[in-house]
């Protein structure tokens, strides 16, 4: 038989063995029924760059026989949970349960990296190989099929010779995206936790009517592993969406509490702690925590005070009054921000025992005149009338600021008035 009908007999029995080859684990069948499979998994595809030239330079049979070696290492790096099949000469398919939809594009890259640096062997020869892969993250809707006419072209089609040897595809990339990035912001924060690398920074807040005690709110900062100093907006989602708020506002609590024991014999402020929803939830659990804390550290009364938001009291009302009640009755002052926003804004005033009221962000912006002014000074005065002291937010100047002391507003707060300021601890 002449050298190219036999290599063109070997590319068909190996195309055939390919299409006929499920690397995957099986479960025992049931019955004699077909094997179980788990769930809907992500779609992988794995495939080696450049393989022509590869194929080139070492001859097809001992290329075939390196790429037996790849495929043993791919198999290697999966769990049992995972399937893999041989798809084409040079390419695999992975039907993907074990990296959930958060870690897709870190284990993408764990992947290719390892692969990349490996040596592969076989009887007569050894190399290193260029891999690339993509992950489909498949959505409720979509099918193996179409994720596979986007994931297939797409790894074929990745610009390795500018670096990228991976990528996440399908509609949820984006989510998967930003997952992750939360996540690695949720390591990051819990990592701070631990080593106590926050540093809080306290924002006046100034009394327009002549008060001589100015709450100050209090912020808590971090670096970010570049190094660069960030607020709570960079990593507060995170703390949500991976259930470190309690950490967070317990963390905060002790060192504000730690810092107005120390001072207490001084004229300090008393500093606002904002407390997050997942606190609110377990009310109970934070005022038991709370109160051997206070114990530990006792106060004036009024030199703490949590602020709780206003749609987040009406998500948990019942457990927002136990909670607001509770931190009543071991002397701490409550605020609501966001105030106003609600139709049933002052009703929460009746049934919460609240010192200070933060109004939404909205009643600050074009207050000067018009509609907005006289519902702003018809929530200030209903706040008076309840014996609670009033505060706004976002003011950024003195013609404002000059407005507001008309409408006898207690408290203002901005960068108009003045900035936060840094304590390190």
């Amino acid at each position: 038989m002449p050298g190219h009908d036999r290599a063109r007999c070997h590319r068909h029995r190996r195309r055939e063995r390919c299409r006929q080859r499920d690397l995957g684990p099986r479960s025992p069948d049931r019955d004699g029924g077909a094997p179980e499979r788990p769930g809907p998994a992500h779609a992988d595809d794995a495939c080696v760059d450049h393989f022509e030239g590869l194929e080139a330079q070492l001859g097809y049979l001992a290329v075939d026989a390196l790429m037996e070696a790849v495929e043993q290492w791919l198999q290697g790096q999966l769990t049992e949970a995972d399937q893999l099949f041989r798809t084409g000469t040079s390419e695999w398919m992975c039907l993907l349960r074990s990296a959930p939809l958060t870690e897709l594009a870190d284990w993408l890259e764990h992947l290719v990296t390892a692969g990349n640096r490996h040596l592969f062997q076989s009887s007569r020869h050894e190399t290193h190989v260029g891999i690339k892969a993509g992950a489909y993250a498949l959505a409720d809707h979509d099918r193996y099929s179409t994720a596979l006419t986007i994931l297939v072209p797409g790894v074929r089609g990745l610009p390795t010779a500018r670096g990228q040897f991976s990528q996440v595809f399908g509609e949820r990339a984006d989510a998967a995206a930003a997952l992750h990035v939360l996540e690695q912001r949720a390591r990051h924060l819990q990592a701070s936790l631990d080593n106590d690398a926050i540093h809080l920074v306290f924002q006046p807040i100034t009394s327009l009517q002549g008060e001589t005690t100015h709450p100050h709110d209090v912020l808590a900062c971090l670096l970010d592993p570049n190094g660069v100093e960030q607020s709570a907006h960079w990593f507060i989602e995170a703390a949500r969406q991976f259930q470190l708020v309690t950490a967070l506002d317990r963390w905060v609590t002790g060192r504000v509490l730690t810092l107005q024991h120390k001072r207490e014999n001084t004229h300090t402020p008393p500093l606002v702690i904002k407390l997050g929803e997942q606190t609110v939830r377990d009310a109970e659990a934070f005022l038991s925590w709370l109160a051997p804390q206070l114990a530990r550290h006792p106060l004036a009364p009024g030199k703490i005070i949590f602020s709780l938001r206003e749609s987040e009291i009406e998500k948990h009302i019942r457990k927002a009054i136990v909670l607001s009640r509770g931190l009543r009755a071991l002397g701490v002052d409550l605020l609501i921000e966001h105030f106003g926003l609600s139709v049933h804004a002052l009703k929460l005033l009746d049934h919460l025992p609240v010192q200070y009221v933060k109004l939404a962000p909205s009643f600050t912006h074009k207050a000067e005149s018009g509609d907005r002014l006289d519902r702003l000074k018809e929530v200030i005065e209903a706040v008076h009338q309840r014996n609670v002291k009033s505060i706004v937010s976002h003011v950024e100047n003195a013609q404002t600021m000059a407005r507001l002391w008309q409408l006898g507003v207690n408290f203002v707060q901005g960068y108009g008035v003045q900035e936060p300021e840094t304590v390190l601890m």
